[in-house]
């Protein structure tokens, strides 16, 4: 004989174990998630070719939560048809913890679920972001907290106490004074042209190249930038390397080009290849960099590599500053 049992509605039907994106940064690459957050930014969702060939659709989101830091969530498939507005409330159960520039991001998987509407309100952590979504200032103040950028000084003075043993990342604004590629200079290296190594190559006969990682043995070695620059801004200088898409970005062609300059023997070839050095120099750029700690030789020293980079964009710039000062009370 059968007993009818009702449902009991108080329980909930959802668990969820919500991280803060401070715990997050704390948390291995890999490591699943759940987070409860603030819409700060959105993409469009954008086609994409796979790696297997199929066509892909990827969106881009930047969430903040109580602590007013941002993250970045990378959405894949059917999660970019979701419909997200700026300033809107969010849920994301089931997000893979990964990294990208040194910085922790969140990636969605197969079993990643997305909810925009019927909140549980009676969870504590959604509770809270929607009390913080009442408080009009609370973007202004994400807004400036997220958008510190460093004098070049400040990196140099900080030095001393950052832990050697981490790397450490800064958003700067400065420009390229400098770009070693004199006779003596190496600003591009020849690489294994498999595209899961890229490692350095040595020439073993003429024309005939092994790699030291993979130990592949290549006839078309692929040259890749590695290029020592100084850049600057009105507090100081400091030297730093740019590697192979960095490098690209900033001289507009790839190594490969560059490496046919310079061997040539044409003047006119010497000359575009002056040009194209001395092009970047004297323009500001906003740049992500990465210093850490190394020890060469019994010699001990901060050494800096561009992550991102990209041209100033002067009206962007007169907006965020008008934003800033829009922003600030007057004592």
């Amino acid at each position: 004989m059968f007993k009818e049992v009702y449902d009991d509605n108080s329980i909930p039907m959802d668990v969820f174990r919500f991280h803060t994106i401070s715990q997050i940064q704390a948390k291995e690459s890999g490591e699943i998630v759940d987070m409860v957050g603030i819409i700060f930014q959105s993409s469009n969702p954008n086609e994409i070719t796979a790696r297997n060939g199929d066509k892909v659709f990827r969106k881009n989101l930047t969430l903040y939560d109580a602590s007013l830091q941002v993250i970045d969530i990378t959405l894949w498939g059917q999660s970019c048809k979701v419909n997200f507005e700026k300033n809107k409330m969010i849920i994301f159960k089931n997000l893979k913890v990964g990294q990208y520039l040194g910085k922790k991001c969140l990636v969605s998987i197969s079993r990643t679920v997305v909810i925009t509407k019927d909140f549980p309100m009676h969870v504590k952590e959604v509770r809270e972001i929607a009390e913080l979504l009442e408080e009009k200032s609370t973007r202004q103040e994400v807004e400036k907290k997220n958008n510190q950028r460093y004098l070049l000084l400040d990196l140099i003075n900080m030095q001393p106490n950052l832990r050697k043993s981490e790397r450490h990342y800064f958003e700067v604004t400065a420009s390229i004074i400098h770009i070693q590629s004199d006779s003596l200079s190496t600003f591009y290296y020849l690489s294994c042209p498999r595209d899961n190594c890229l490692k350095k190559v040595v020439d073993i006969s003429v024309d005939c190249w092994k790699c030291l990682n993979c130990h592949e043995i290549t006839r078309t070695p692929k040259p890749r930038y590695t290029l020592n620059m100084m850049i600057s801004d009105f507090s100081g200088s400091l030297w730093v390397n740019a590697f192979d898409s960095i490098g690209e970005s900033i001289l507009g062609h790839p190594a490969s080009h560059l490496k046919h300059l310079r061997e040539s023997e044409r003047d006119d070839d010497k000359q575009e290849l002056m040009r194209i050095m001395k092009n970047p120099t004297s323009k500001e750029f906003n740049m992500r960099l990465m210093m850490k700690h190394e020890e060469y030789k019994g010699r001990e020293e901060w050494k800096g590599s561009i992550l991102k980079i990209s041209p100033l964009e002067y009206q962007d710039e007169a907006k965020k500053a008008l934003q800033l000062l829009g922003s600030l009370e007057l004592q």
